[in-house]
């Protein structure tokens, strides 16, 4: 009997050696299917923004051309990229559209310009000193998120100068990259999207596709330093 007992133990030692140690169960990482619109829309983004921050499209501004392409920027949105409600009936329309068919709005908060809704407000200020970016050829950079709403600067007879907010009406929304130069400011192509945007259709990123301006005789040249 002890014989038989310590062959059985030994039995269930064994198998226990042989048996496959426990697996740790395997996670599948999400896939973000890129979206195709004509070569100017991206793909969907992140999800969402943080939990204080709506957004509903993302604006990248990419250099197309073959050397690198100096940019100014400014740290108001507002006057980097400007904003047009265009009436046409396709995108390619709004790109070219002109005259009445198209009006300037505000897609981005007015430097720090209070509402005319808030009991308070910190004042209207710049917002810092205008800088500058180089992109590589067939680099980007995001140049601003549109949380969806349009602003307006009203004289208010109790706060002064203050901002309005309003919904966006049914269009098509042009944004064209602005640039101060006199001489030699990029060459680009806006970004033009529909609205409202189909709720299924995630945080859009439109591409504003810029190169650099024609120079001596149809040659493209990147602009000389500090220039």
């Amino acid at each position: 009997m002890r014989h038989a007992t310590m062959g059985a133990l030994a039995a269930l030692a064994l198998g226990c050696e042989k048996s496959d140690p426990p697996r740790a169960p395997v996670v599948v990482a999400p896939v973000v299917v890129a979206r195709d619109a004509g070569g100017r829309r991206v793909d969907a983004g992140p999800p969402d923004a943080g939990p204080t921050e709506r957004v509903v499209l993302r604006l990248r501004v990419k250099n197309i051309d073959r050397v690198p392409l100096r940019l100014l920027t400014n740290p108001d949105t507002n006057e980097l990229i400007h904003a047009h409600r265009v009436n046409v009936s396709s995108d390619r329309a709004a790109v070219y559209a002109g005259g009445a068919r198209v009006e300037r709005v505000k897609a981005f908060p007015i430097g720090q310009m209070p509402l005319c809704t808030a009991d308070a407000g910190a004042g209207y200020g710049g917002l810092g000193q205008p800088g500058s970016i180089t992109l590589a050829p067939g680099e980007s950079f995001e140049a601003a998120r549109w949380d969806g709403i349009l602003r307006e600067e009203v004289l208010d007879p109790q706060r002064g100068v203050c901002a309005r907010e309003s919904a966006p009406t049914p269009a098509r929304y042009r944004f064209r990259l602005d640039q101060p130069q006199l001489e030699g400011a990029p060459d680009c192509i806006p970004a033009v999207t529909a609205w409202p945007i189909p709720e299924d259709a995630g945080v859009p990123v439109l591409e504003i596709r810029c190169r650099n301006a024609v120079r001596d005789a149809g040659v493209r040249a990147a602009p000389a330093p500090g220039g």
